[in-house]
């Protein structure tokens, strides 16, 4: 996703690809009608802005604390885990099928077995873990015994939580969740017509029970009629999504008038505005109820950069460094033997750390860390800047440099490095501005035009949806 929304014809192009001529039977914002919802969305978090708080780049606007779950899905150290693909529910905002007789699976990651899933979540340090699916109850004893493994592997100070439509719960289940380790478990009411009846089936039993529900427009009297009883119930947390267009849901969201949003994926404007009419609702009424508002670019943005800092880690160099982006940032000098000898031996002399650079086998590249940039001499010298993506995989054919890593017992990964961005050859001054700028921390909108398209690799875009 580039930086500052980017080009808008390329996501459109993108989102036209995902959905093919159904995508023009869509109802789009206008420019009254983009407008319009610009100044509510302003007058909804103005009338916060007190009392509002943000997380992760602005995208994530909450009144009181985040759960321990969603403080763990903000630092990027949560695993999600998909337990089956089978639902007893019929929602008609669900995003993928849910009649599919599935092995757990995260990150294109598949777990057969439990102690699989534990080594996975020690190995990549993960500090917080979920099941979800479909409905983990319908497949109860994997269920329990995957938050056993995953209870032992995060330790006590690790966060483990479970999403259900509660459907199945009794105070029976909800005793043998909280002995299997869970921590917190998340009901969708929309999923049984917004009733609270099973809620009281986790009360007392489960640490941290929460409401996590996508802001359906229509629904909002009935939730406002709703949310007072919440704490009363038991609930410590609400937490609302932003509805999202898929092939799965189209048929459904389409019939319904929304209008929808152009942007890294399709998504309902007024699923947003809903979301922040119930975050003034809250706020107004003073309830003891904090409520997040999980938007789609969080998700987006924010969950993706963490996967891909995970994975990164796994492979970066000490001459490298991760971006904010969850990007491996590769640096090199290019210029003739002689000179990037000579700039070795000078680090040398200093006392420079030898493991923070790299000369290539043909002697024409130095690799190097960023700390040290601000020793070089420019003359004759260029800087290349690139940047690798890493993944983790089952599928595909290894690859020359591709590497395994083992989840004991069962499931063998592949980790997969390949170039995100092509190779950006600076001279002296744009290496100095870079060294300065990216480096610094400085706003991106002060750098050379020459250097802004680094930002798509550099960093992460800030705040709510543009509507357009």
């Amino acid at each position: 996703m580039p930086y500052q929304s980017g080009s808008y014809r390329q996501l459109i192009a993108g989102n036209e690809e995902e959905f093919g001529l159904h995508y023009l039977a869509l109802k789009f914002p206008g420019r009254r009608r983009r407008e319009s919802a610009g100044r509510q969305r302003q007058e909804l978090l103005s009338g916060l802005a007190e009392t509002l708080n943000w997380s992760a780049g602005r995208t994530k606007p909450h009144l009181g604390p985040l759960s321990p779950g969603c403080q763990r899905c903000v630092e990027g150290s949560w695993s999600c885990l998909f337990i089956n693909g089978q639902c007893n529910a019929s929602c008609f905002y669900c995003p993928a099928p849910q009649d599919r007789r599935e092995i757990p699976a995260t990150n294109n990651l598949a777990f057969r077995y439990p102690q699989a899933y534990a080594t996975y979540l020690q190995r990549l340090g993960f500090r917080g873990a979920s099941v979800s699916g479909g409905e983990p109850l319908l497949t109860l004893n994997r269920t329990l015994a995957f938050l056993r493994a995953a209870r032992e592997a995060l330790g006590p100070d690790g966060h483990l939580w479970l999403y259900t439509n509660g459907m199945l719960l009794t105070r029976e289940i909800a005793a043998r969740l909280a002995a299997a380790g869970l921590d917190e478990i998340r009901f969708d009411i929309g999923a049984t017509g917004y009733r609270c009846h099973k809620i009281a089936a986790a009360a007392g039993l489960i640490r941290v029970v929460s409401v996590e529900i996508p802001a359906v427009p229509e629904a909002l009297p009935t939730l406002k009629q709703i949310l007072p009883k919440l704490p009363r119930l038991g609930v410590n947390h609400l937490n609302l999504h932003q509805l999202r267009l898929t092939r799965h849901n189209f048929r459904q969201l389409s019939e319904r008038n929304y209008t929808f949003l152009h942007g890294e994926k399709v998504t309902v404007l007024d699923s947003e505005l809903a979301a922040l009419e119930i975050l003034r609702f809250v706020g107004q009424n003073d309830l003891p109820l904090p409520v997040n508002y999980c938007s789609f670019v969080f998700k987006h943005r924010h969950q993706k950069a963490a996967a891909r800092s995970r994975a990164a880690a796994l492979e970066v160099r000490p001459w490298e460094t991760v971006t904010v982006a969850g990007y491996i940032r590769k640096l090199e000098l290019l210029a003739q033997p002689e000179r990037l000898l000579r700039q070795i031996a000078l680090w040398q002399q200093t006392g420079a750390d030898p493991a923070l650079w790299n000369l290539l086998p043909d002697q024409t590249r130095l690799q190097l860390a960023p700390s040290l940039l601000g020793s070089i001499s420019w003359q004759r010298q260029k800087l290349s800047v690139s940047y690798d993506q890493v993944s983790l995989a089952h599928q595909g054919r290894p690859e020359r440099g591709d590497w395994e890593l083992p989840f004991e017992p069962g499931p063998v990964a592949s980790v997969v490095r390949r170039p995100a961005s092509p190779e950006f050859l600076l001279g002296r001054s744009g290496a100095g501005r870079f060294a300065s700028s990216w480096l610094g921390a400085s706003p991106a909108a002060l750098l050379p035009v020459g250097q802004r398209a680094l930002a798509s690799w550099e960093l992460l875009e800030e705040g709510l949806q543009a509507y357009f």
